[in-house]
């Protein structure tokens, strides 16, 4: 669209009257994105001063955006047009950038993307938790940037009565693109999942309506470790023994790297697979096992693990580095999944315990700890809001804290119990920086806490997300304004 068929002058903000799509009034602003935000949106202003939240672009560009929604106090728009473009925007490396709701930073230099991640913890930081002063070092890489990914999961719908495998477009849940290669995956995953795009072609297996709520197969999920070793899980909306023996005389023979072969039931509306799905083991090992830093993790089919193949010992390095854990130290790892942190800590520490909600990542994390001979690590499986305070009732006096929280962050409550207790330092690791900051910034403020450490590391490339580690000291100083 160029400028003048689009009926937009050059200044910036400028409105555009023109178009009706779908039967509603299409609004247009020119712009410049001025910064990128936590989530990975790029903010703008109109000249009016109204905020505009733009999908797509990136810092420095000057775009013609389509609202997509009007807020009170924001505009949501996307973007429709680079108008002038980041000087060091390049060619996606995958074919299907763009569409594909994968990736979103393809097309612009690895550096740049972590400049910006570097950018989005410190707006979490400064505008969500109040914190002036703060160095925020650059981010870690990762040191692979394609074929990084452990583990993904690929949707299976439904084309013009075709199954197709792939990923959902960009902004669409109900819709499935296909894909030709996914680059993101190591070659081995990649492979398996050309096999069953194939199978499933094939045979005509019914893919997934989430519209209707009908068909039979939903979803791929593939899962690797460092030496190859893979684990198929075929999500059906129901049990169906011919698709099993067909897996068995067609699939089973030939992918030589599949080491763990299971299927699933979903018959639920969401892709969760965290509730409400029933797993069967069908062939092979019910575990593929990782290792990290001389540690061994026995990694099932629900079982939550850094995704990033190259940078997960990385990780797990400077948490403690940055932790210093000391002989004499009691830790509590709370939302411990299957204990990756809790069994990193116990050979440096007196005795930790692993606090977790799901009853399955609990029985793992107990495995792991036998499968690694460390009898000082213990779990805990319940809602860590509750079994904090009965853990501090029965007598744990933690030193050190480690905390790994969902996207939502910590509750209140547990926040509460933690100022109450007081550990000495609280290492806090995220993906999400913004529930971070506000759990850091109560800390700071009803605790006494310090933030010593703020480390981002990068374990998604080419996407907005950014892992953060944050050390907190007890202290009565305050870094925030």
């Amino acid at each position: 669209m160029s400028e003048k068929a689009s009926g937009m002058s050059a200044g910036r903000g400028s409105v555009s009257s023109s178009g009706v799509r779908g039967g509603r009034r299409v609004t247009r602003y020119r712009l410049r994105l001025e910064r990128v935000v936590p989530g990975g949106k790029m903010l703008g202003h109109l000249p009016n001063g109204k905020v505009v939240l733009v999908e797509g672009g990136y810092p420095g560009e000057e775009v013609v955006v389509r609202v997509q929604r009007e807020r009170r106090d924001y505009i949501e728009a996307v973007v429709e047009e680079v108008v002038r473009a980041h000087p060091r925007r390049q060619k996606a490396f995958c074919p299907h950038f763009g569409v594909c709701g994968g990736c979103a930073w393809q097309d612009i230099p690895y550096s740049v993307q972590l400049e910006l991640k570097r950018a989005i913890v410190e707006d979490a930081f400064v505008q969500v938790g109040g914190f002036t002063g703060l160095a925020i070092p650059h981010v870690l890489p990762s040191p692979v940037t394609e074929g990084f990914r452990n583990k993904m999961e690929f949707s299976i719908g439904d084309v013009r009565g075709e199954p197709v495998l792939g990923l959902h477009p960009r902004g669409s849940w109900e819709r499935v693109l296909p894909l030709e290669v996914c680059r993101i995956i190591p070659v081995e995953m990649e492979e398996v999942r050309s096999a069953f795009a194939e199978f499933l072609r094939r045979h005509r297996i019914p893919g997934y309506n989430p519209h209707y709520h009908r068909g039979l197969a939903r979803t791929l999920l593939l899962r690797i470790t460092k030496e190859k070793a893979l684990m198929v899980v075929l999500v059906l909306t129901r049990r169906d023994e011919s698709v099993i023996q067909l897996m068995k005389q067609e699939l089973y023979p030939g992918l030589r790297h599949v080491v763990s072969w299971y299927t699933a039931v979903n018959p639920k509306r969401n892709e969760s697979l965290s509730q409400g799905v029933t797993f069967f083991h069908l062939w092979g090992e019910r575990y593929i096992e990782e290792r990290v830093l001389g540690l061994r993790f026995r990694i099932g089919p629900r079982s939550f693990f850094q995704t990033n193949l190259y940078q997960v010992d990385r990780l797990f390095d400077r948490v403690l580095e940055i932790a210093q854990p000391e002989p004499t130290d009691t830790v509590l790892d709370l939302y411990c999944g299957t204990g990756t942190f809790t069994l990193l800590f116990a050979p440096h520490v007196r005795r930790v315990a692993g606090v977790e909600i799901v009853q399955e990542a609990v029985e793992r994390a107990r495995e792991n700890a036998q499968l690694n001979n460390l009898p000082n690590a213990v779990f805990y499986a319940g809602d860590v809001k509750r079994v904090l305070p009965r853990l501090i009732r029965e007598g744990w006096r933690p030193t050190l804290v480690v905390t790994d929280p969902a996207r939502s962050g910590m509750t209140r409550s547990v926040l509460q119990v933690l100022c109450q207790v007081r550990p000495s330092r609280i290492v806090y690791v995220s993906c999400n920086p913004v529930t971070q900051a506000r759990d850091c910034a109560y800390l700071v403020h009803e605790g006494g806490y310090t933030i010593q450490t703020i480390q981002p590391i990068d374990m998604f490339p080419h996407t907005p997300h950014v892992e953060n580690i944050v050390l907190l000291r007890a202290s009565s100083s305050s870094l925030v304004a």
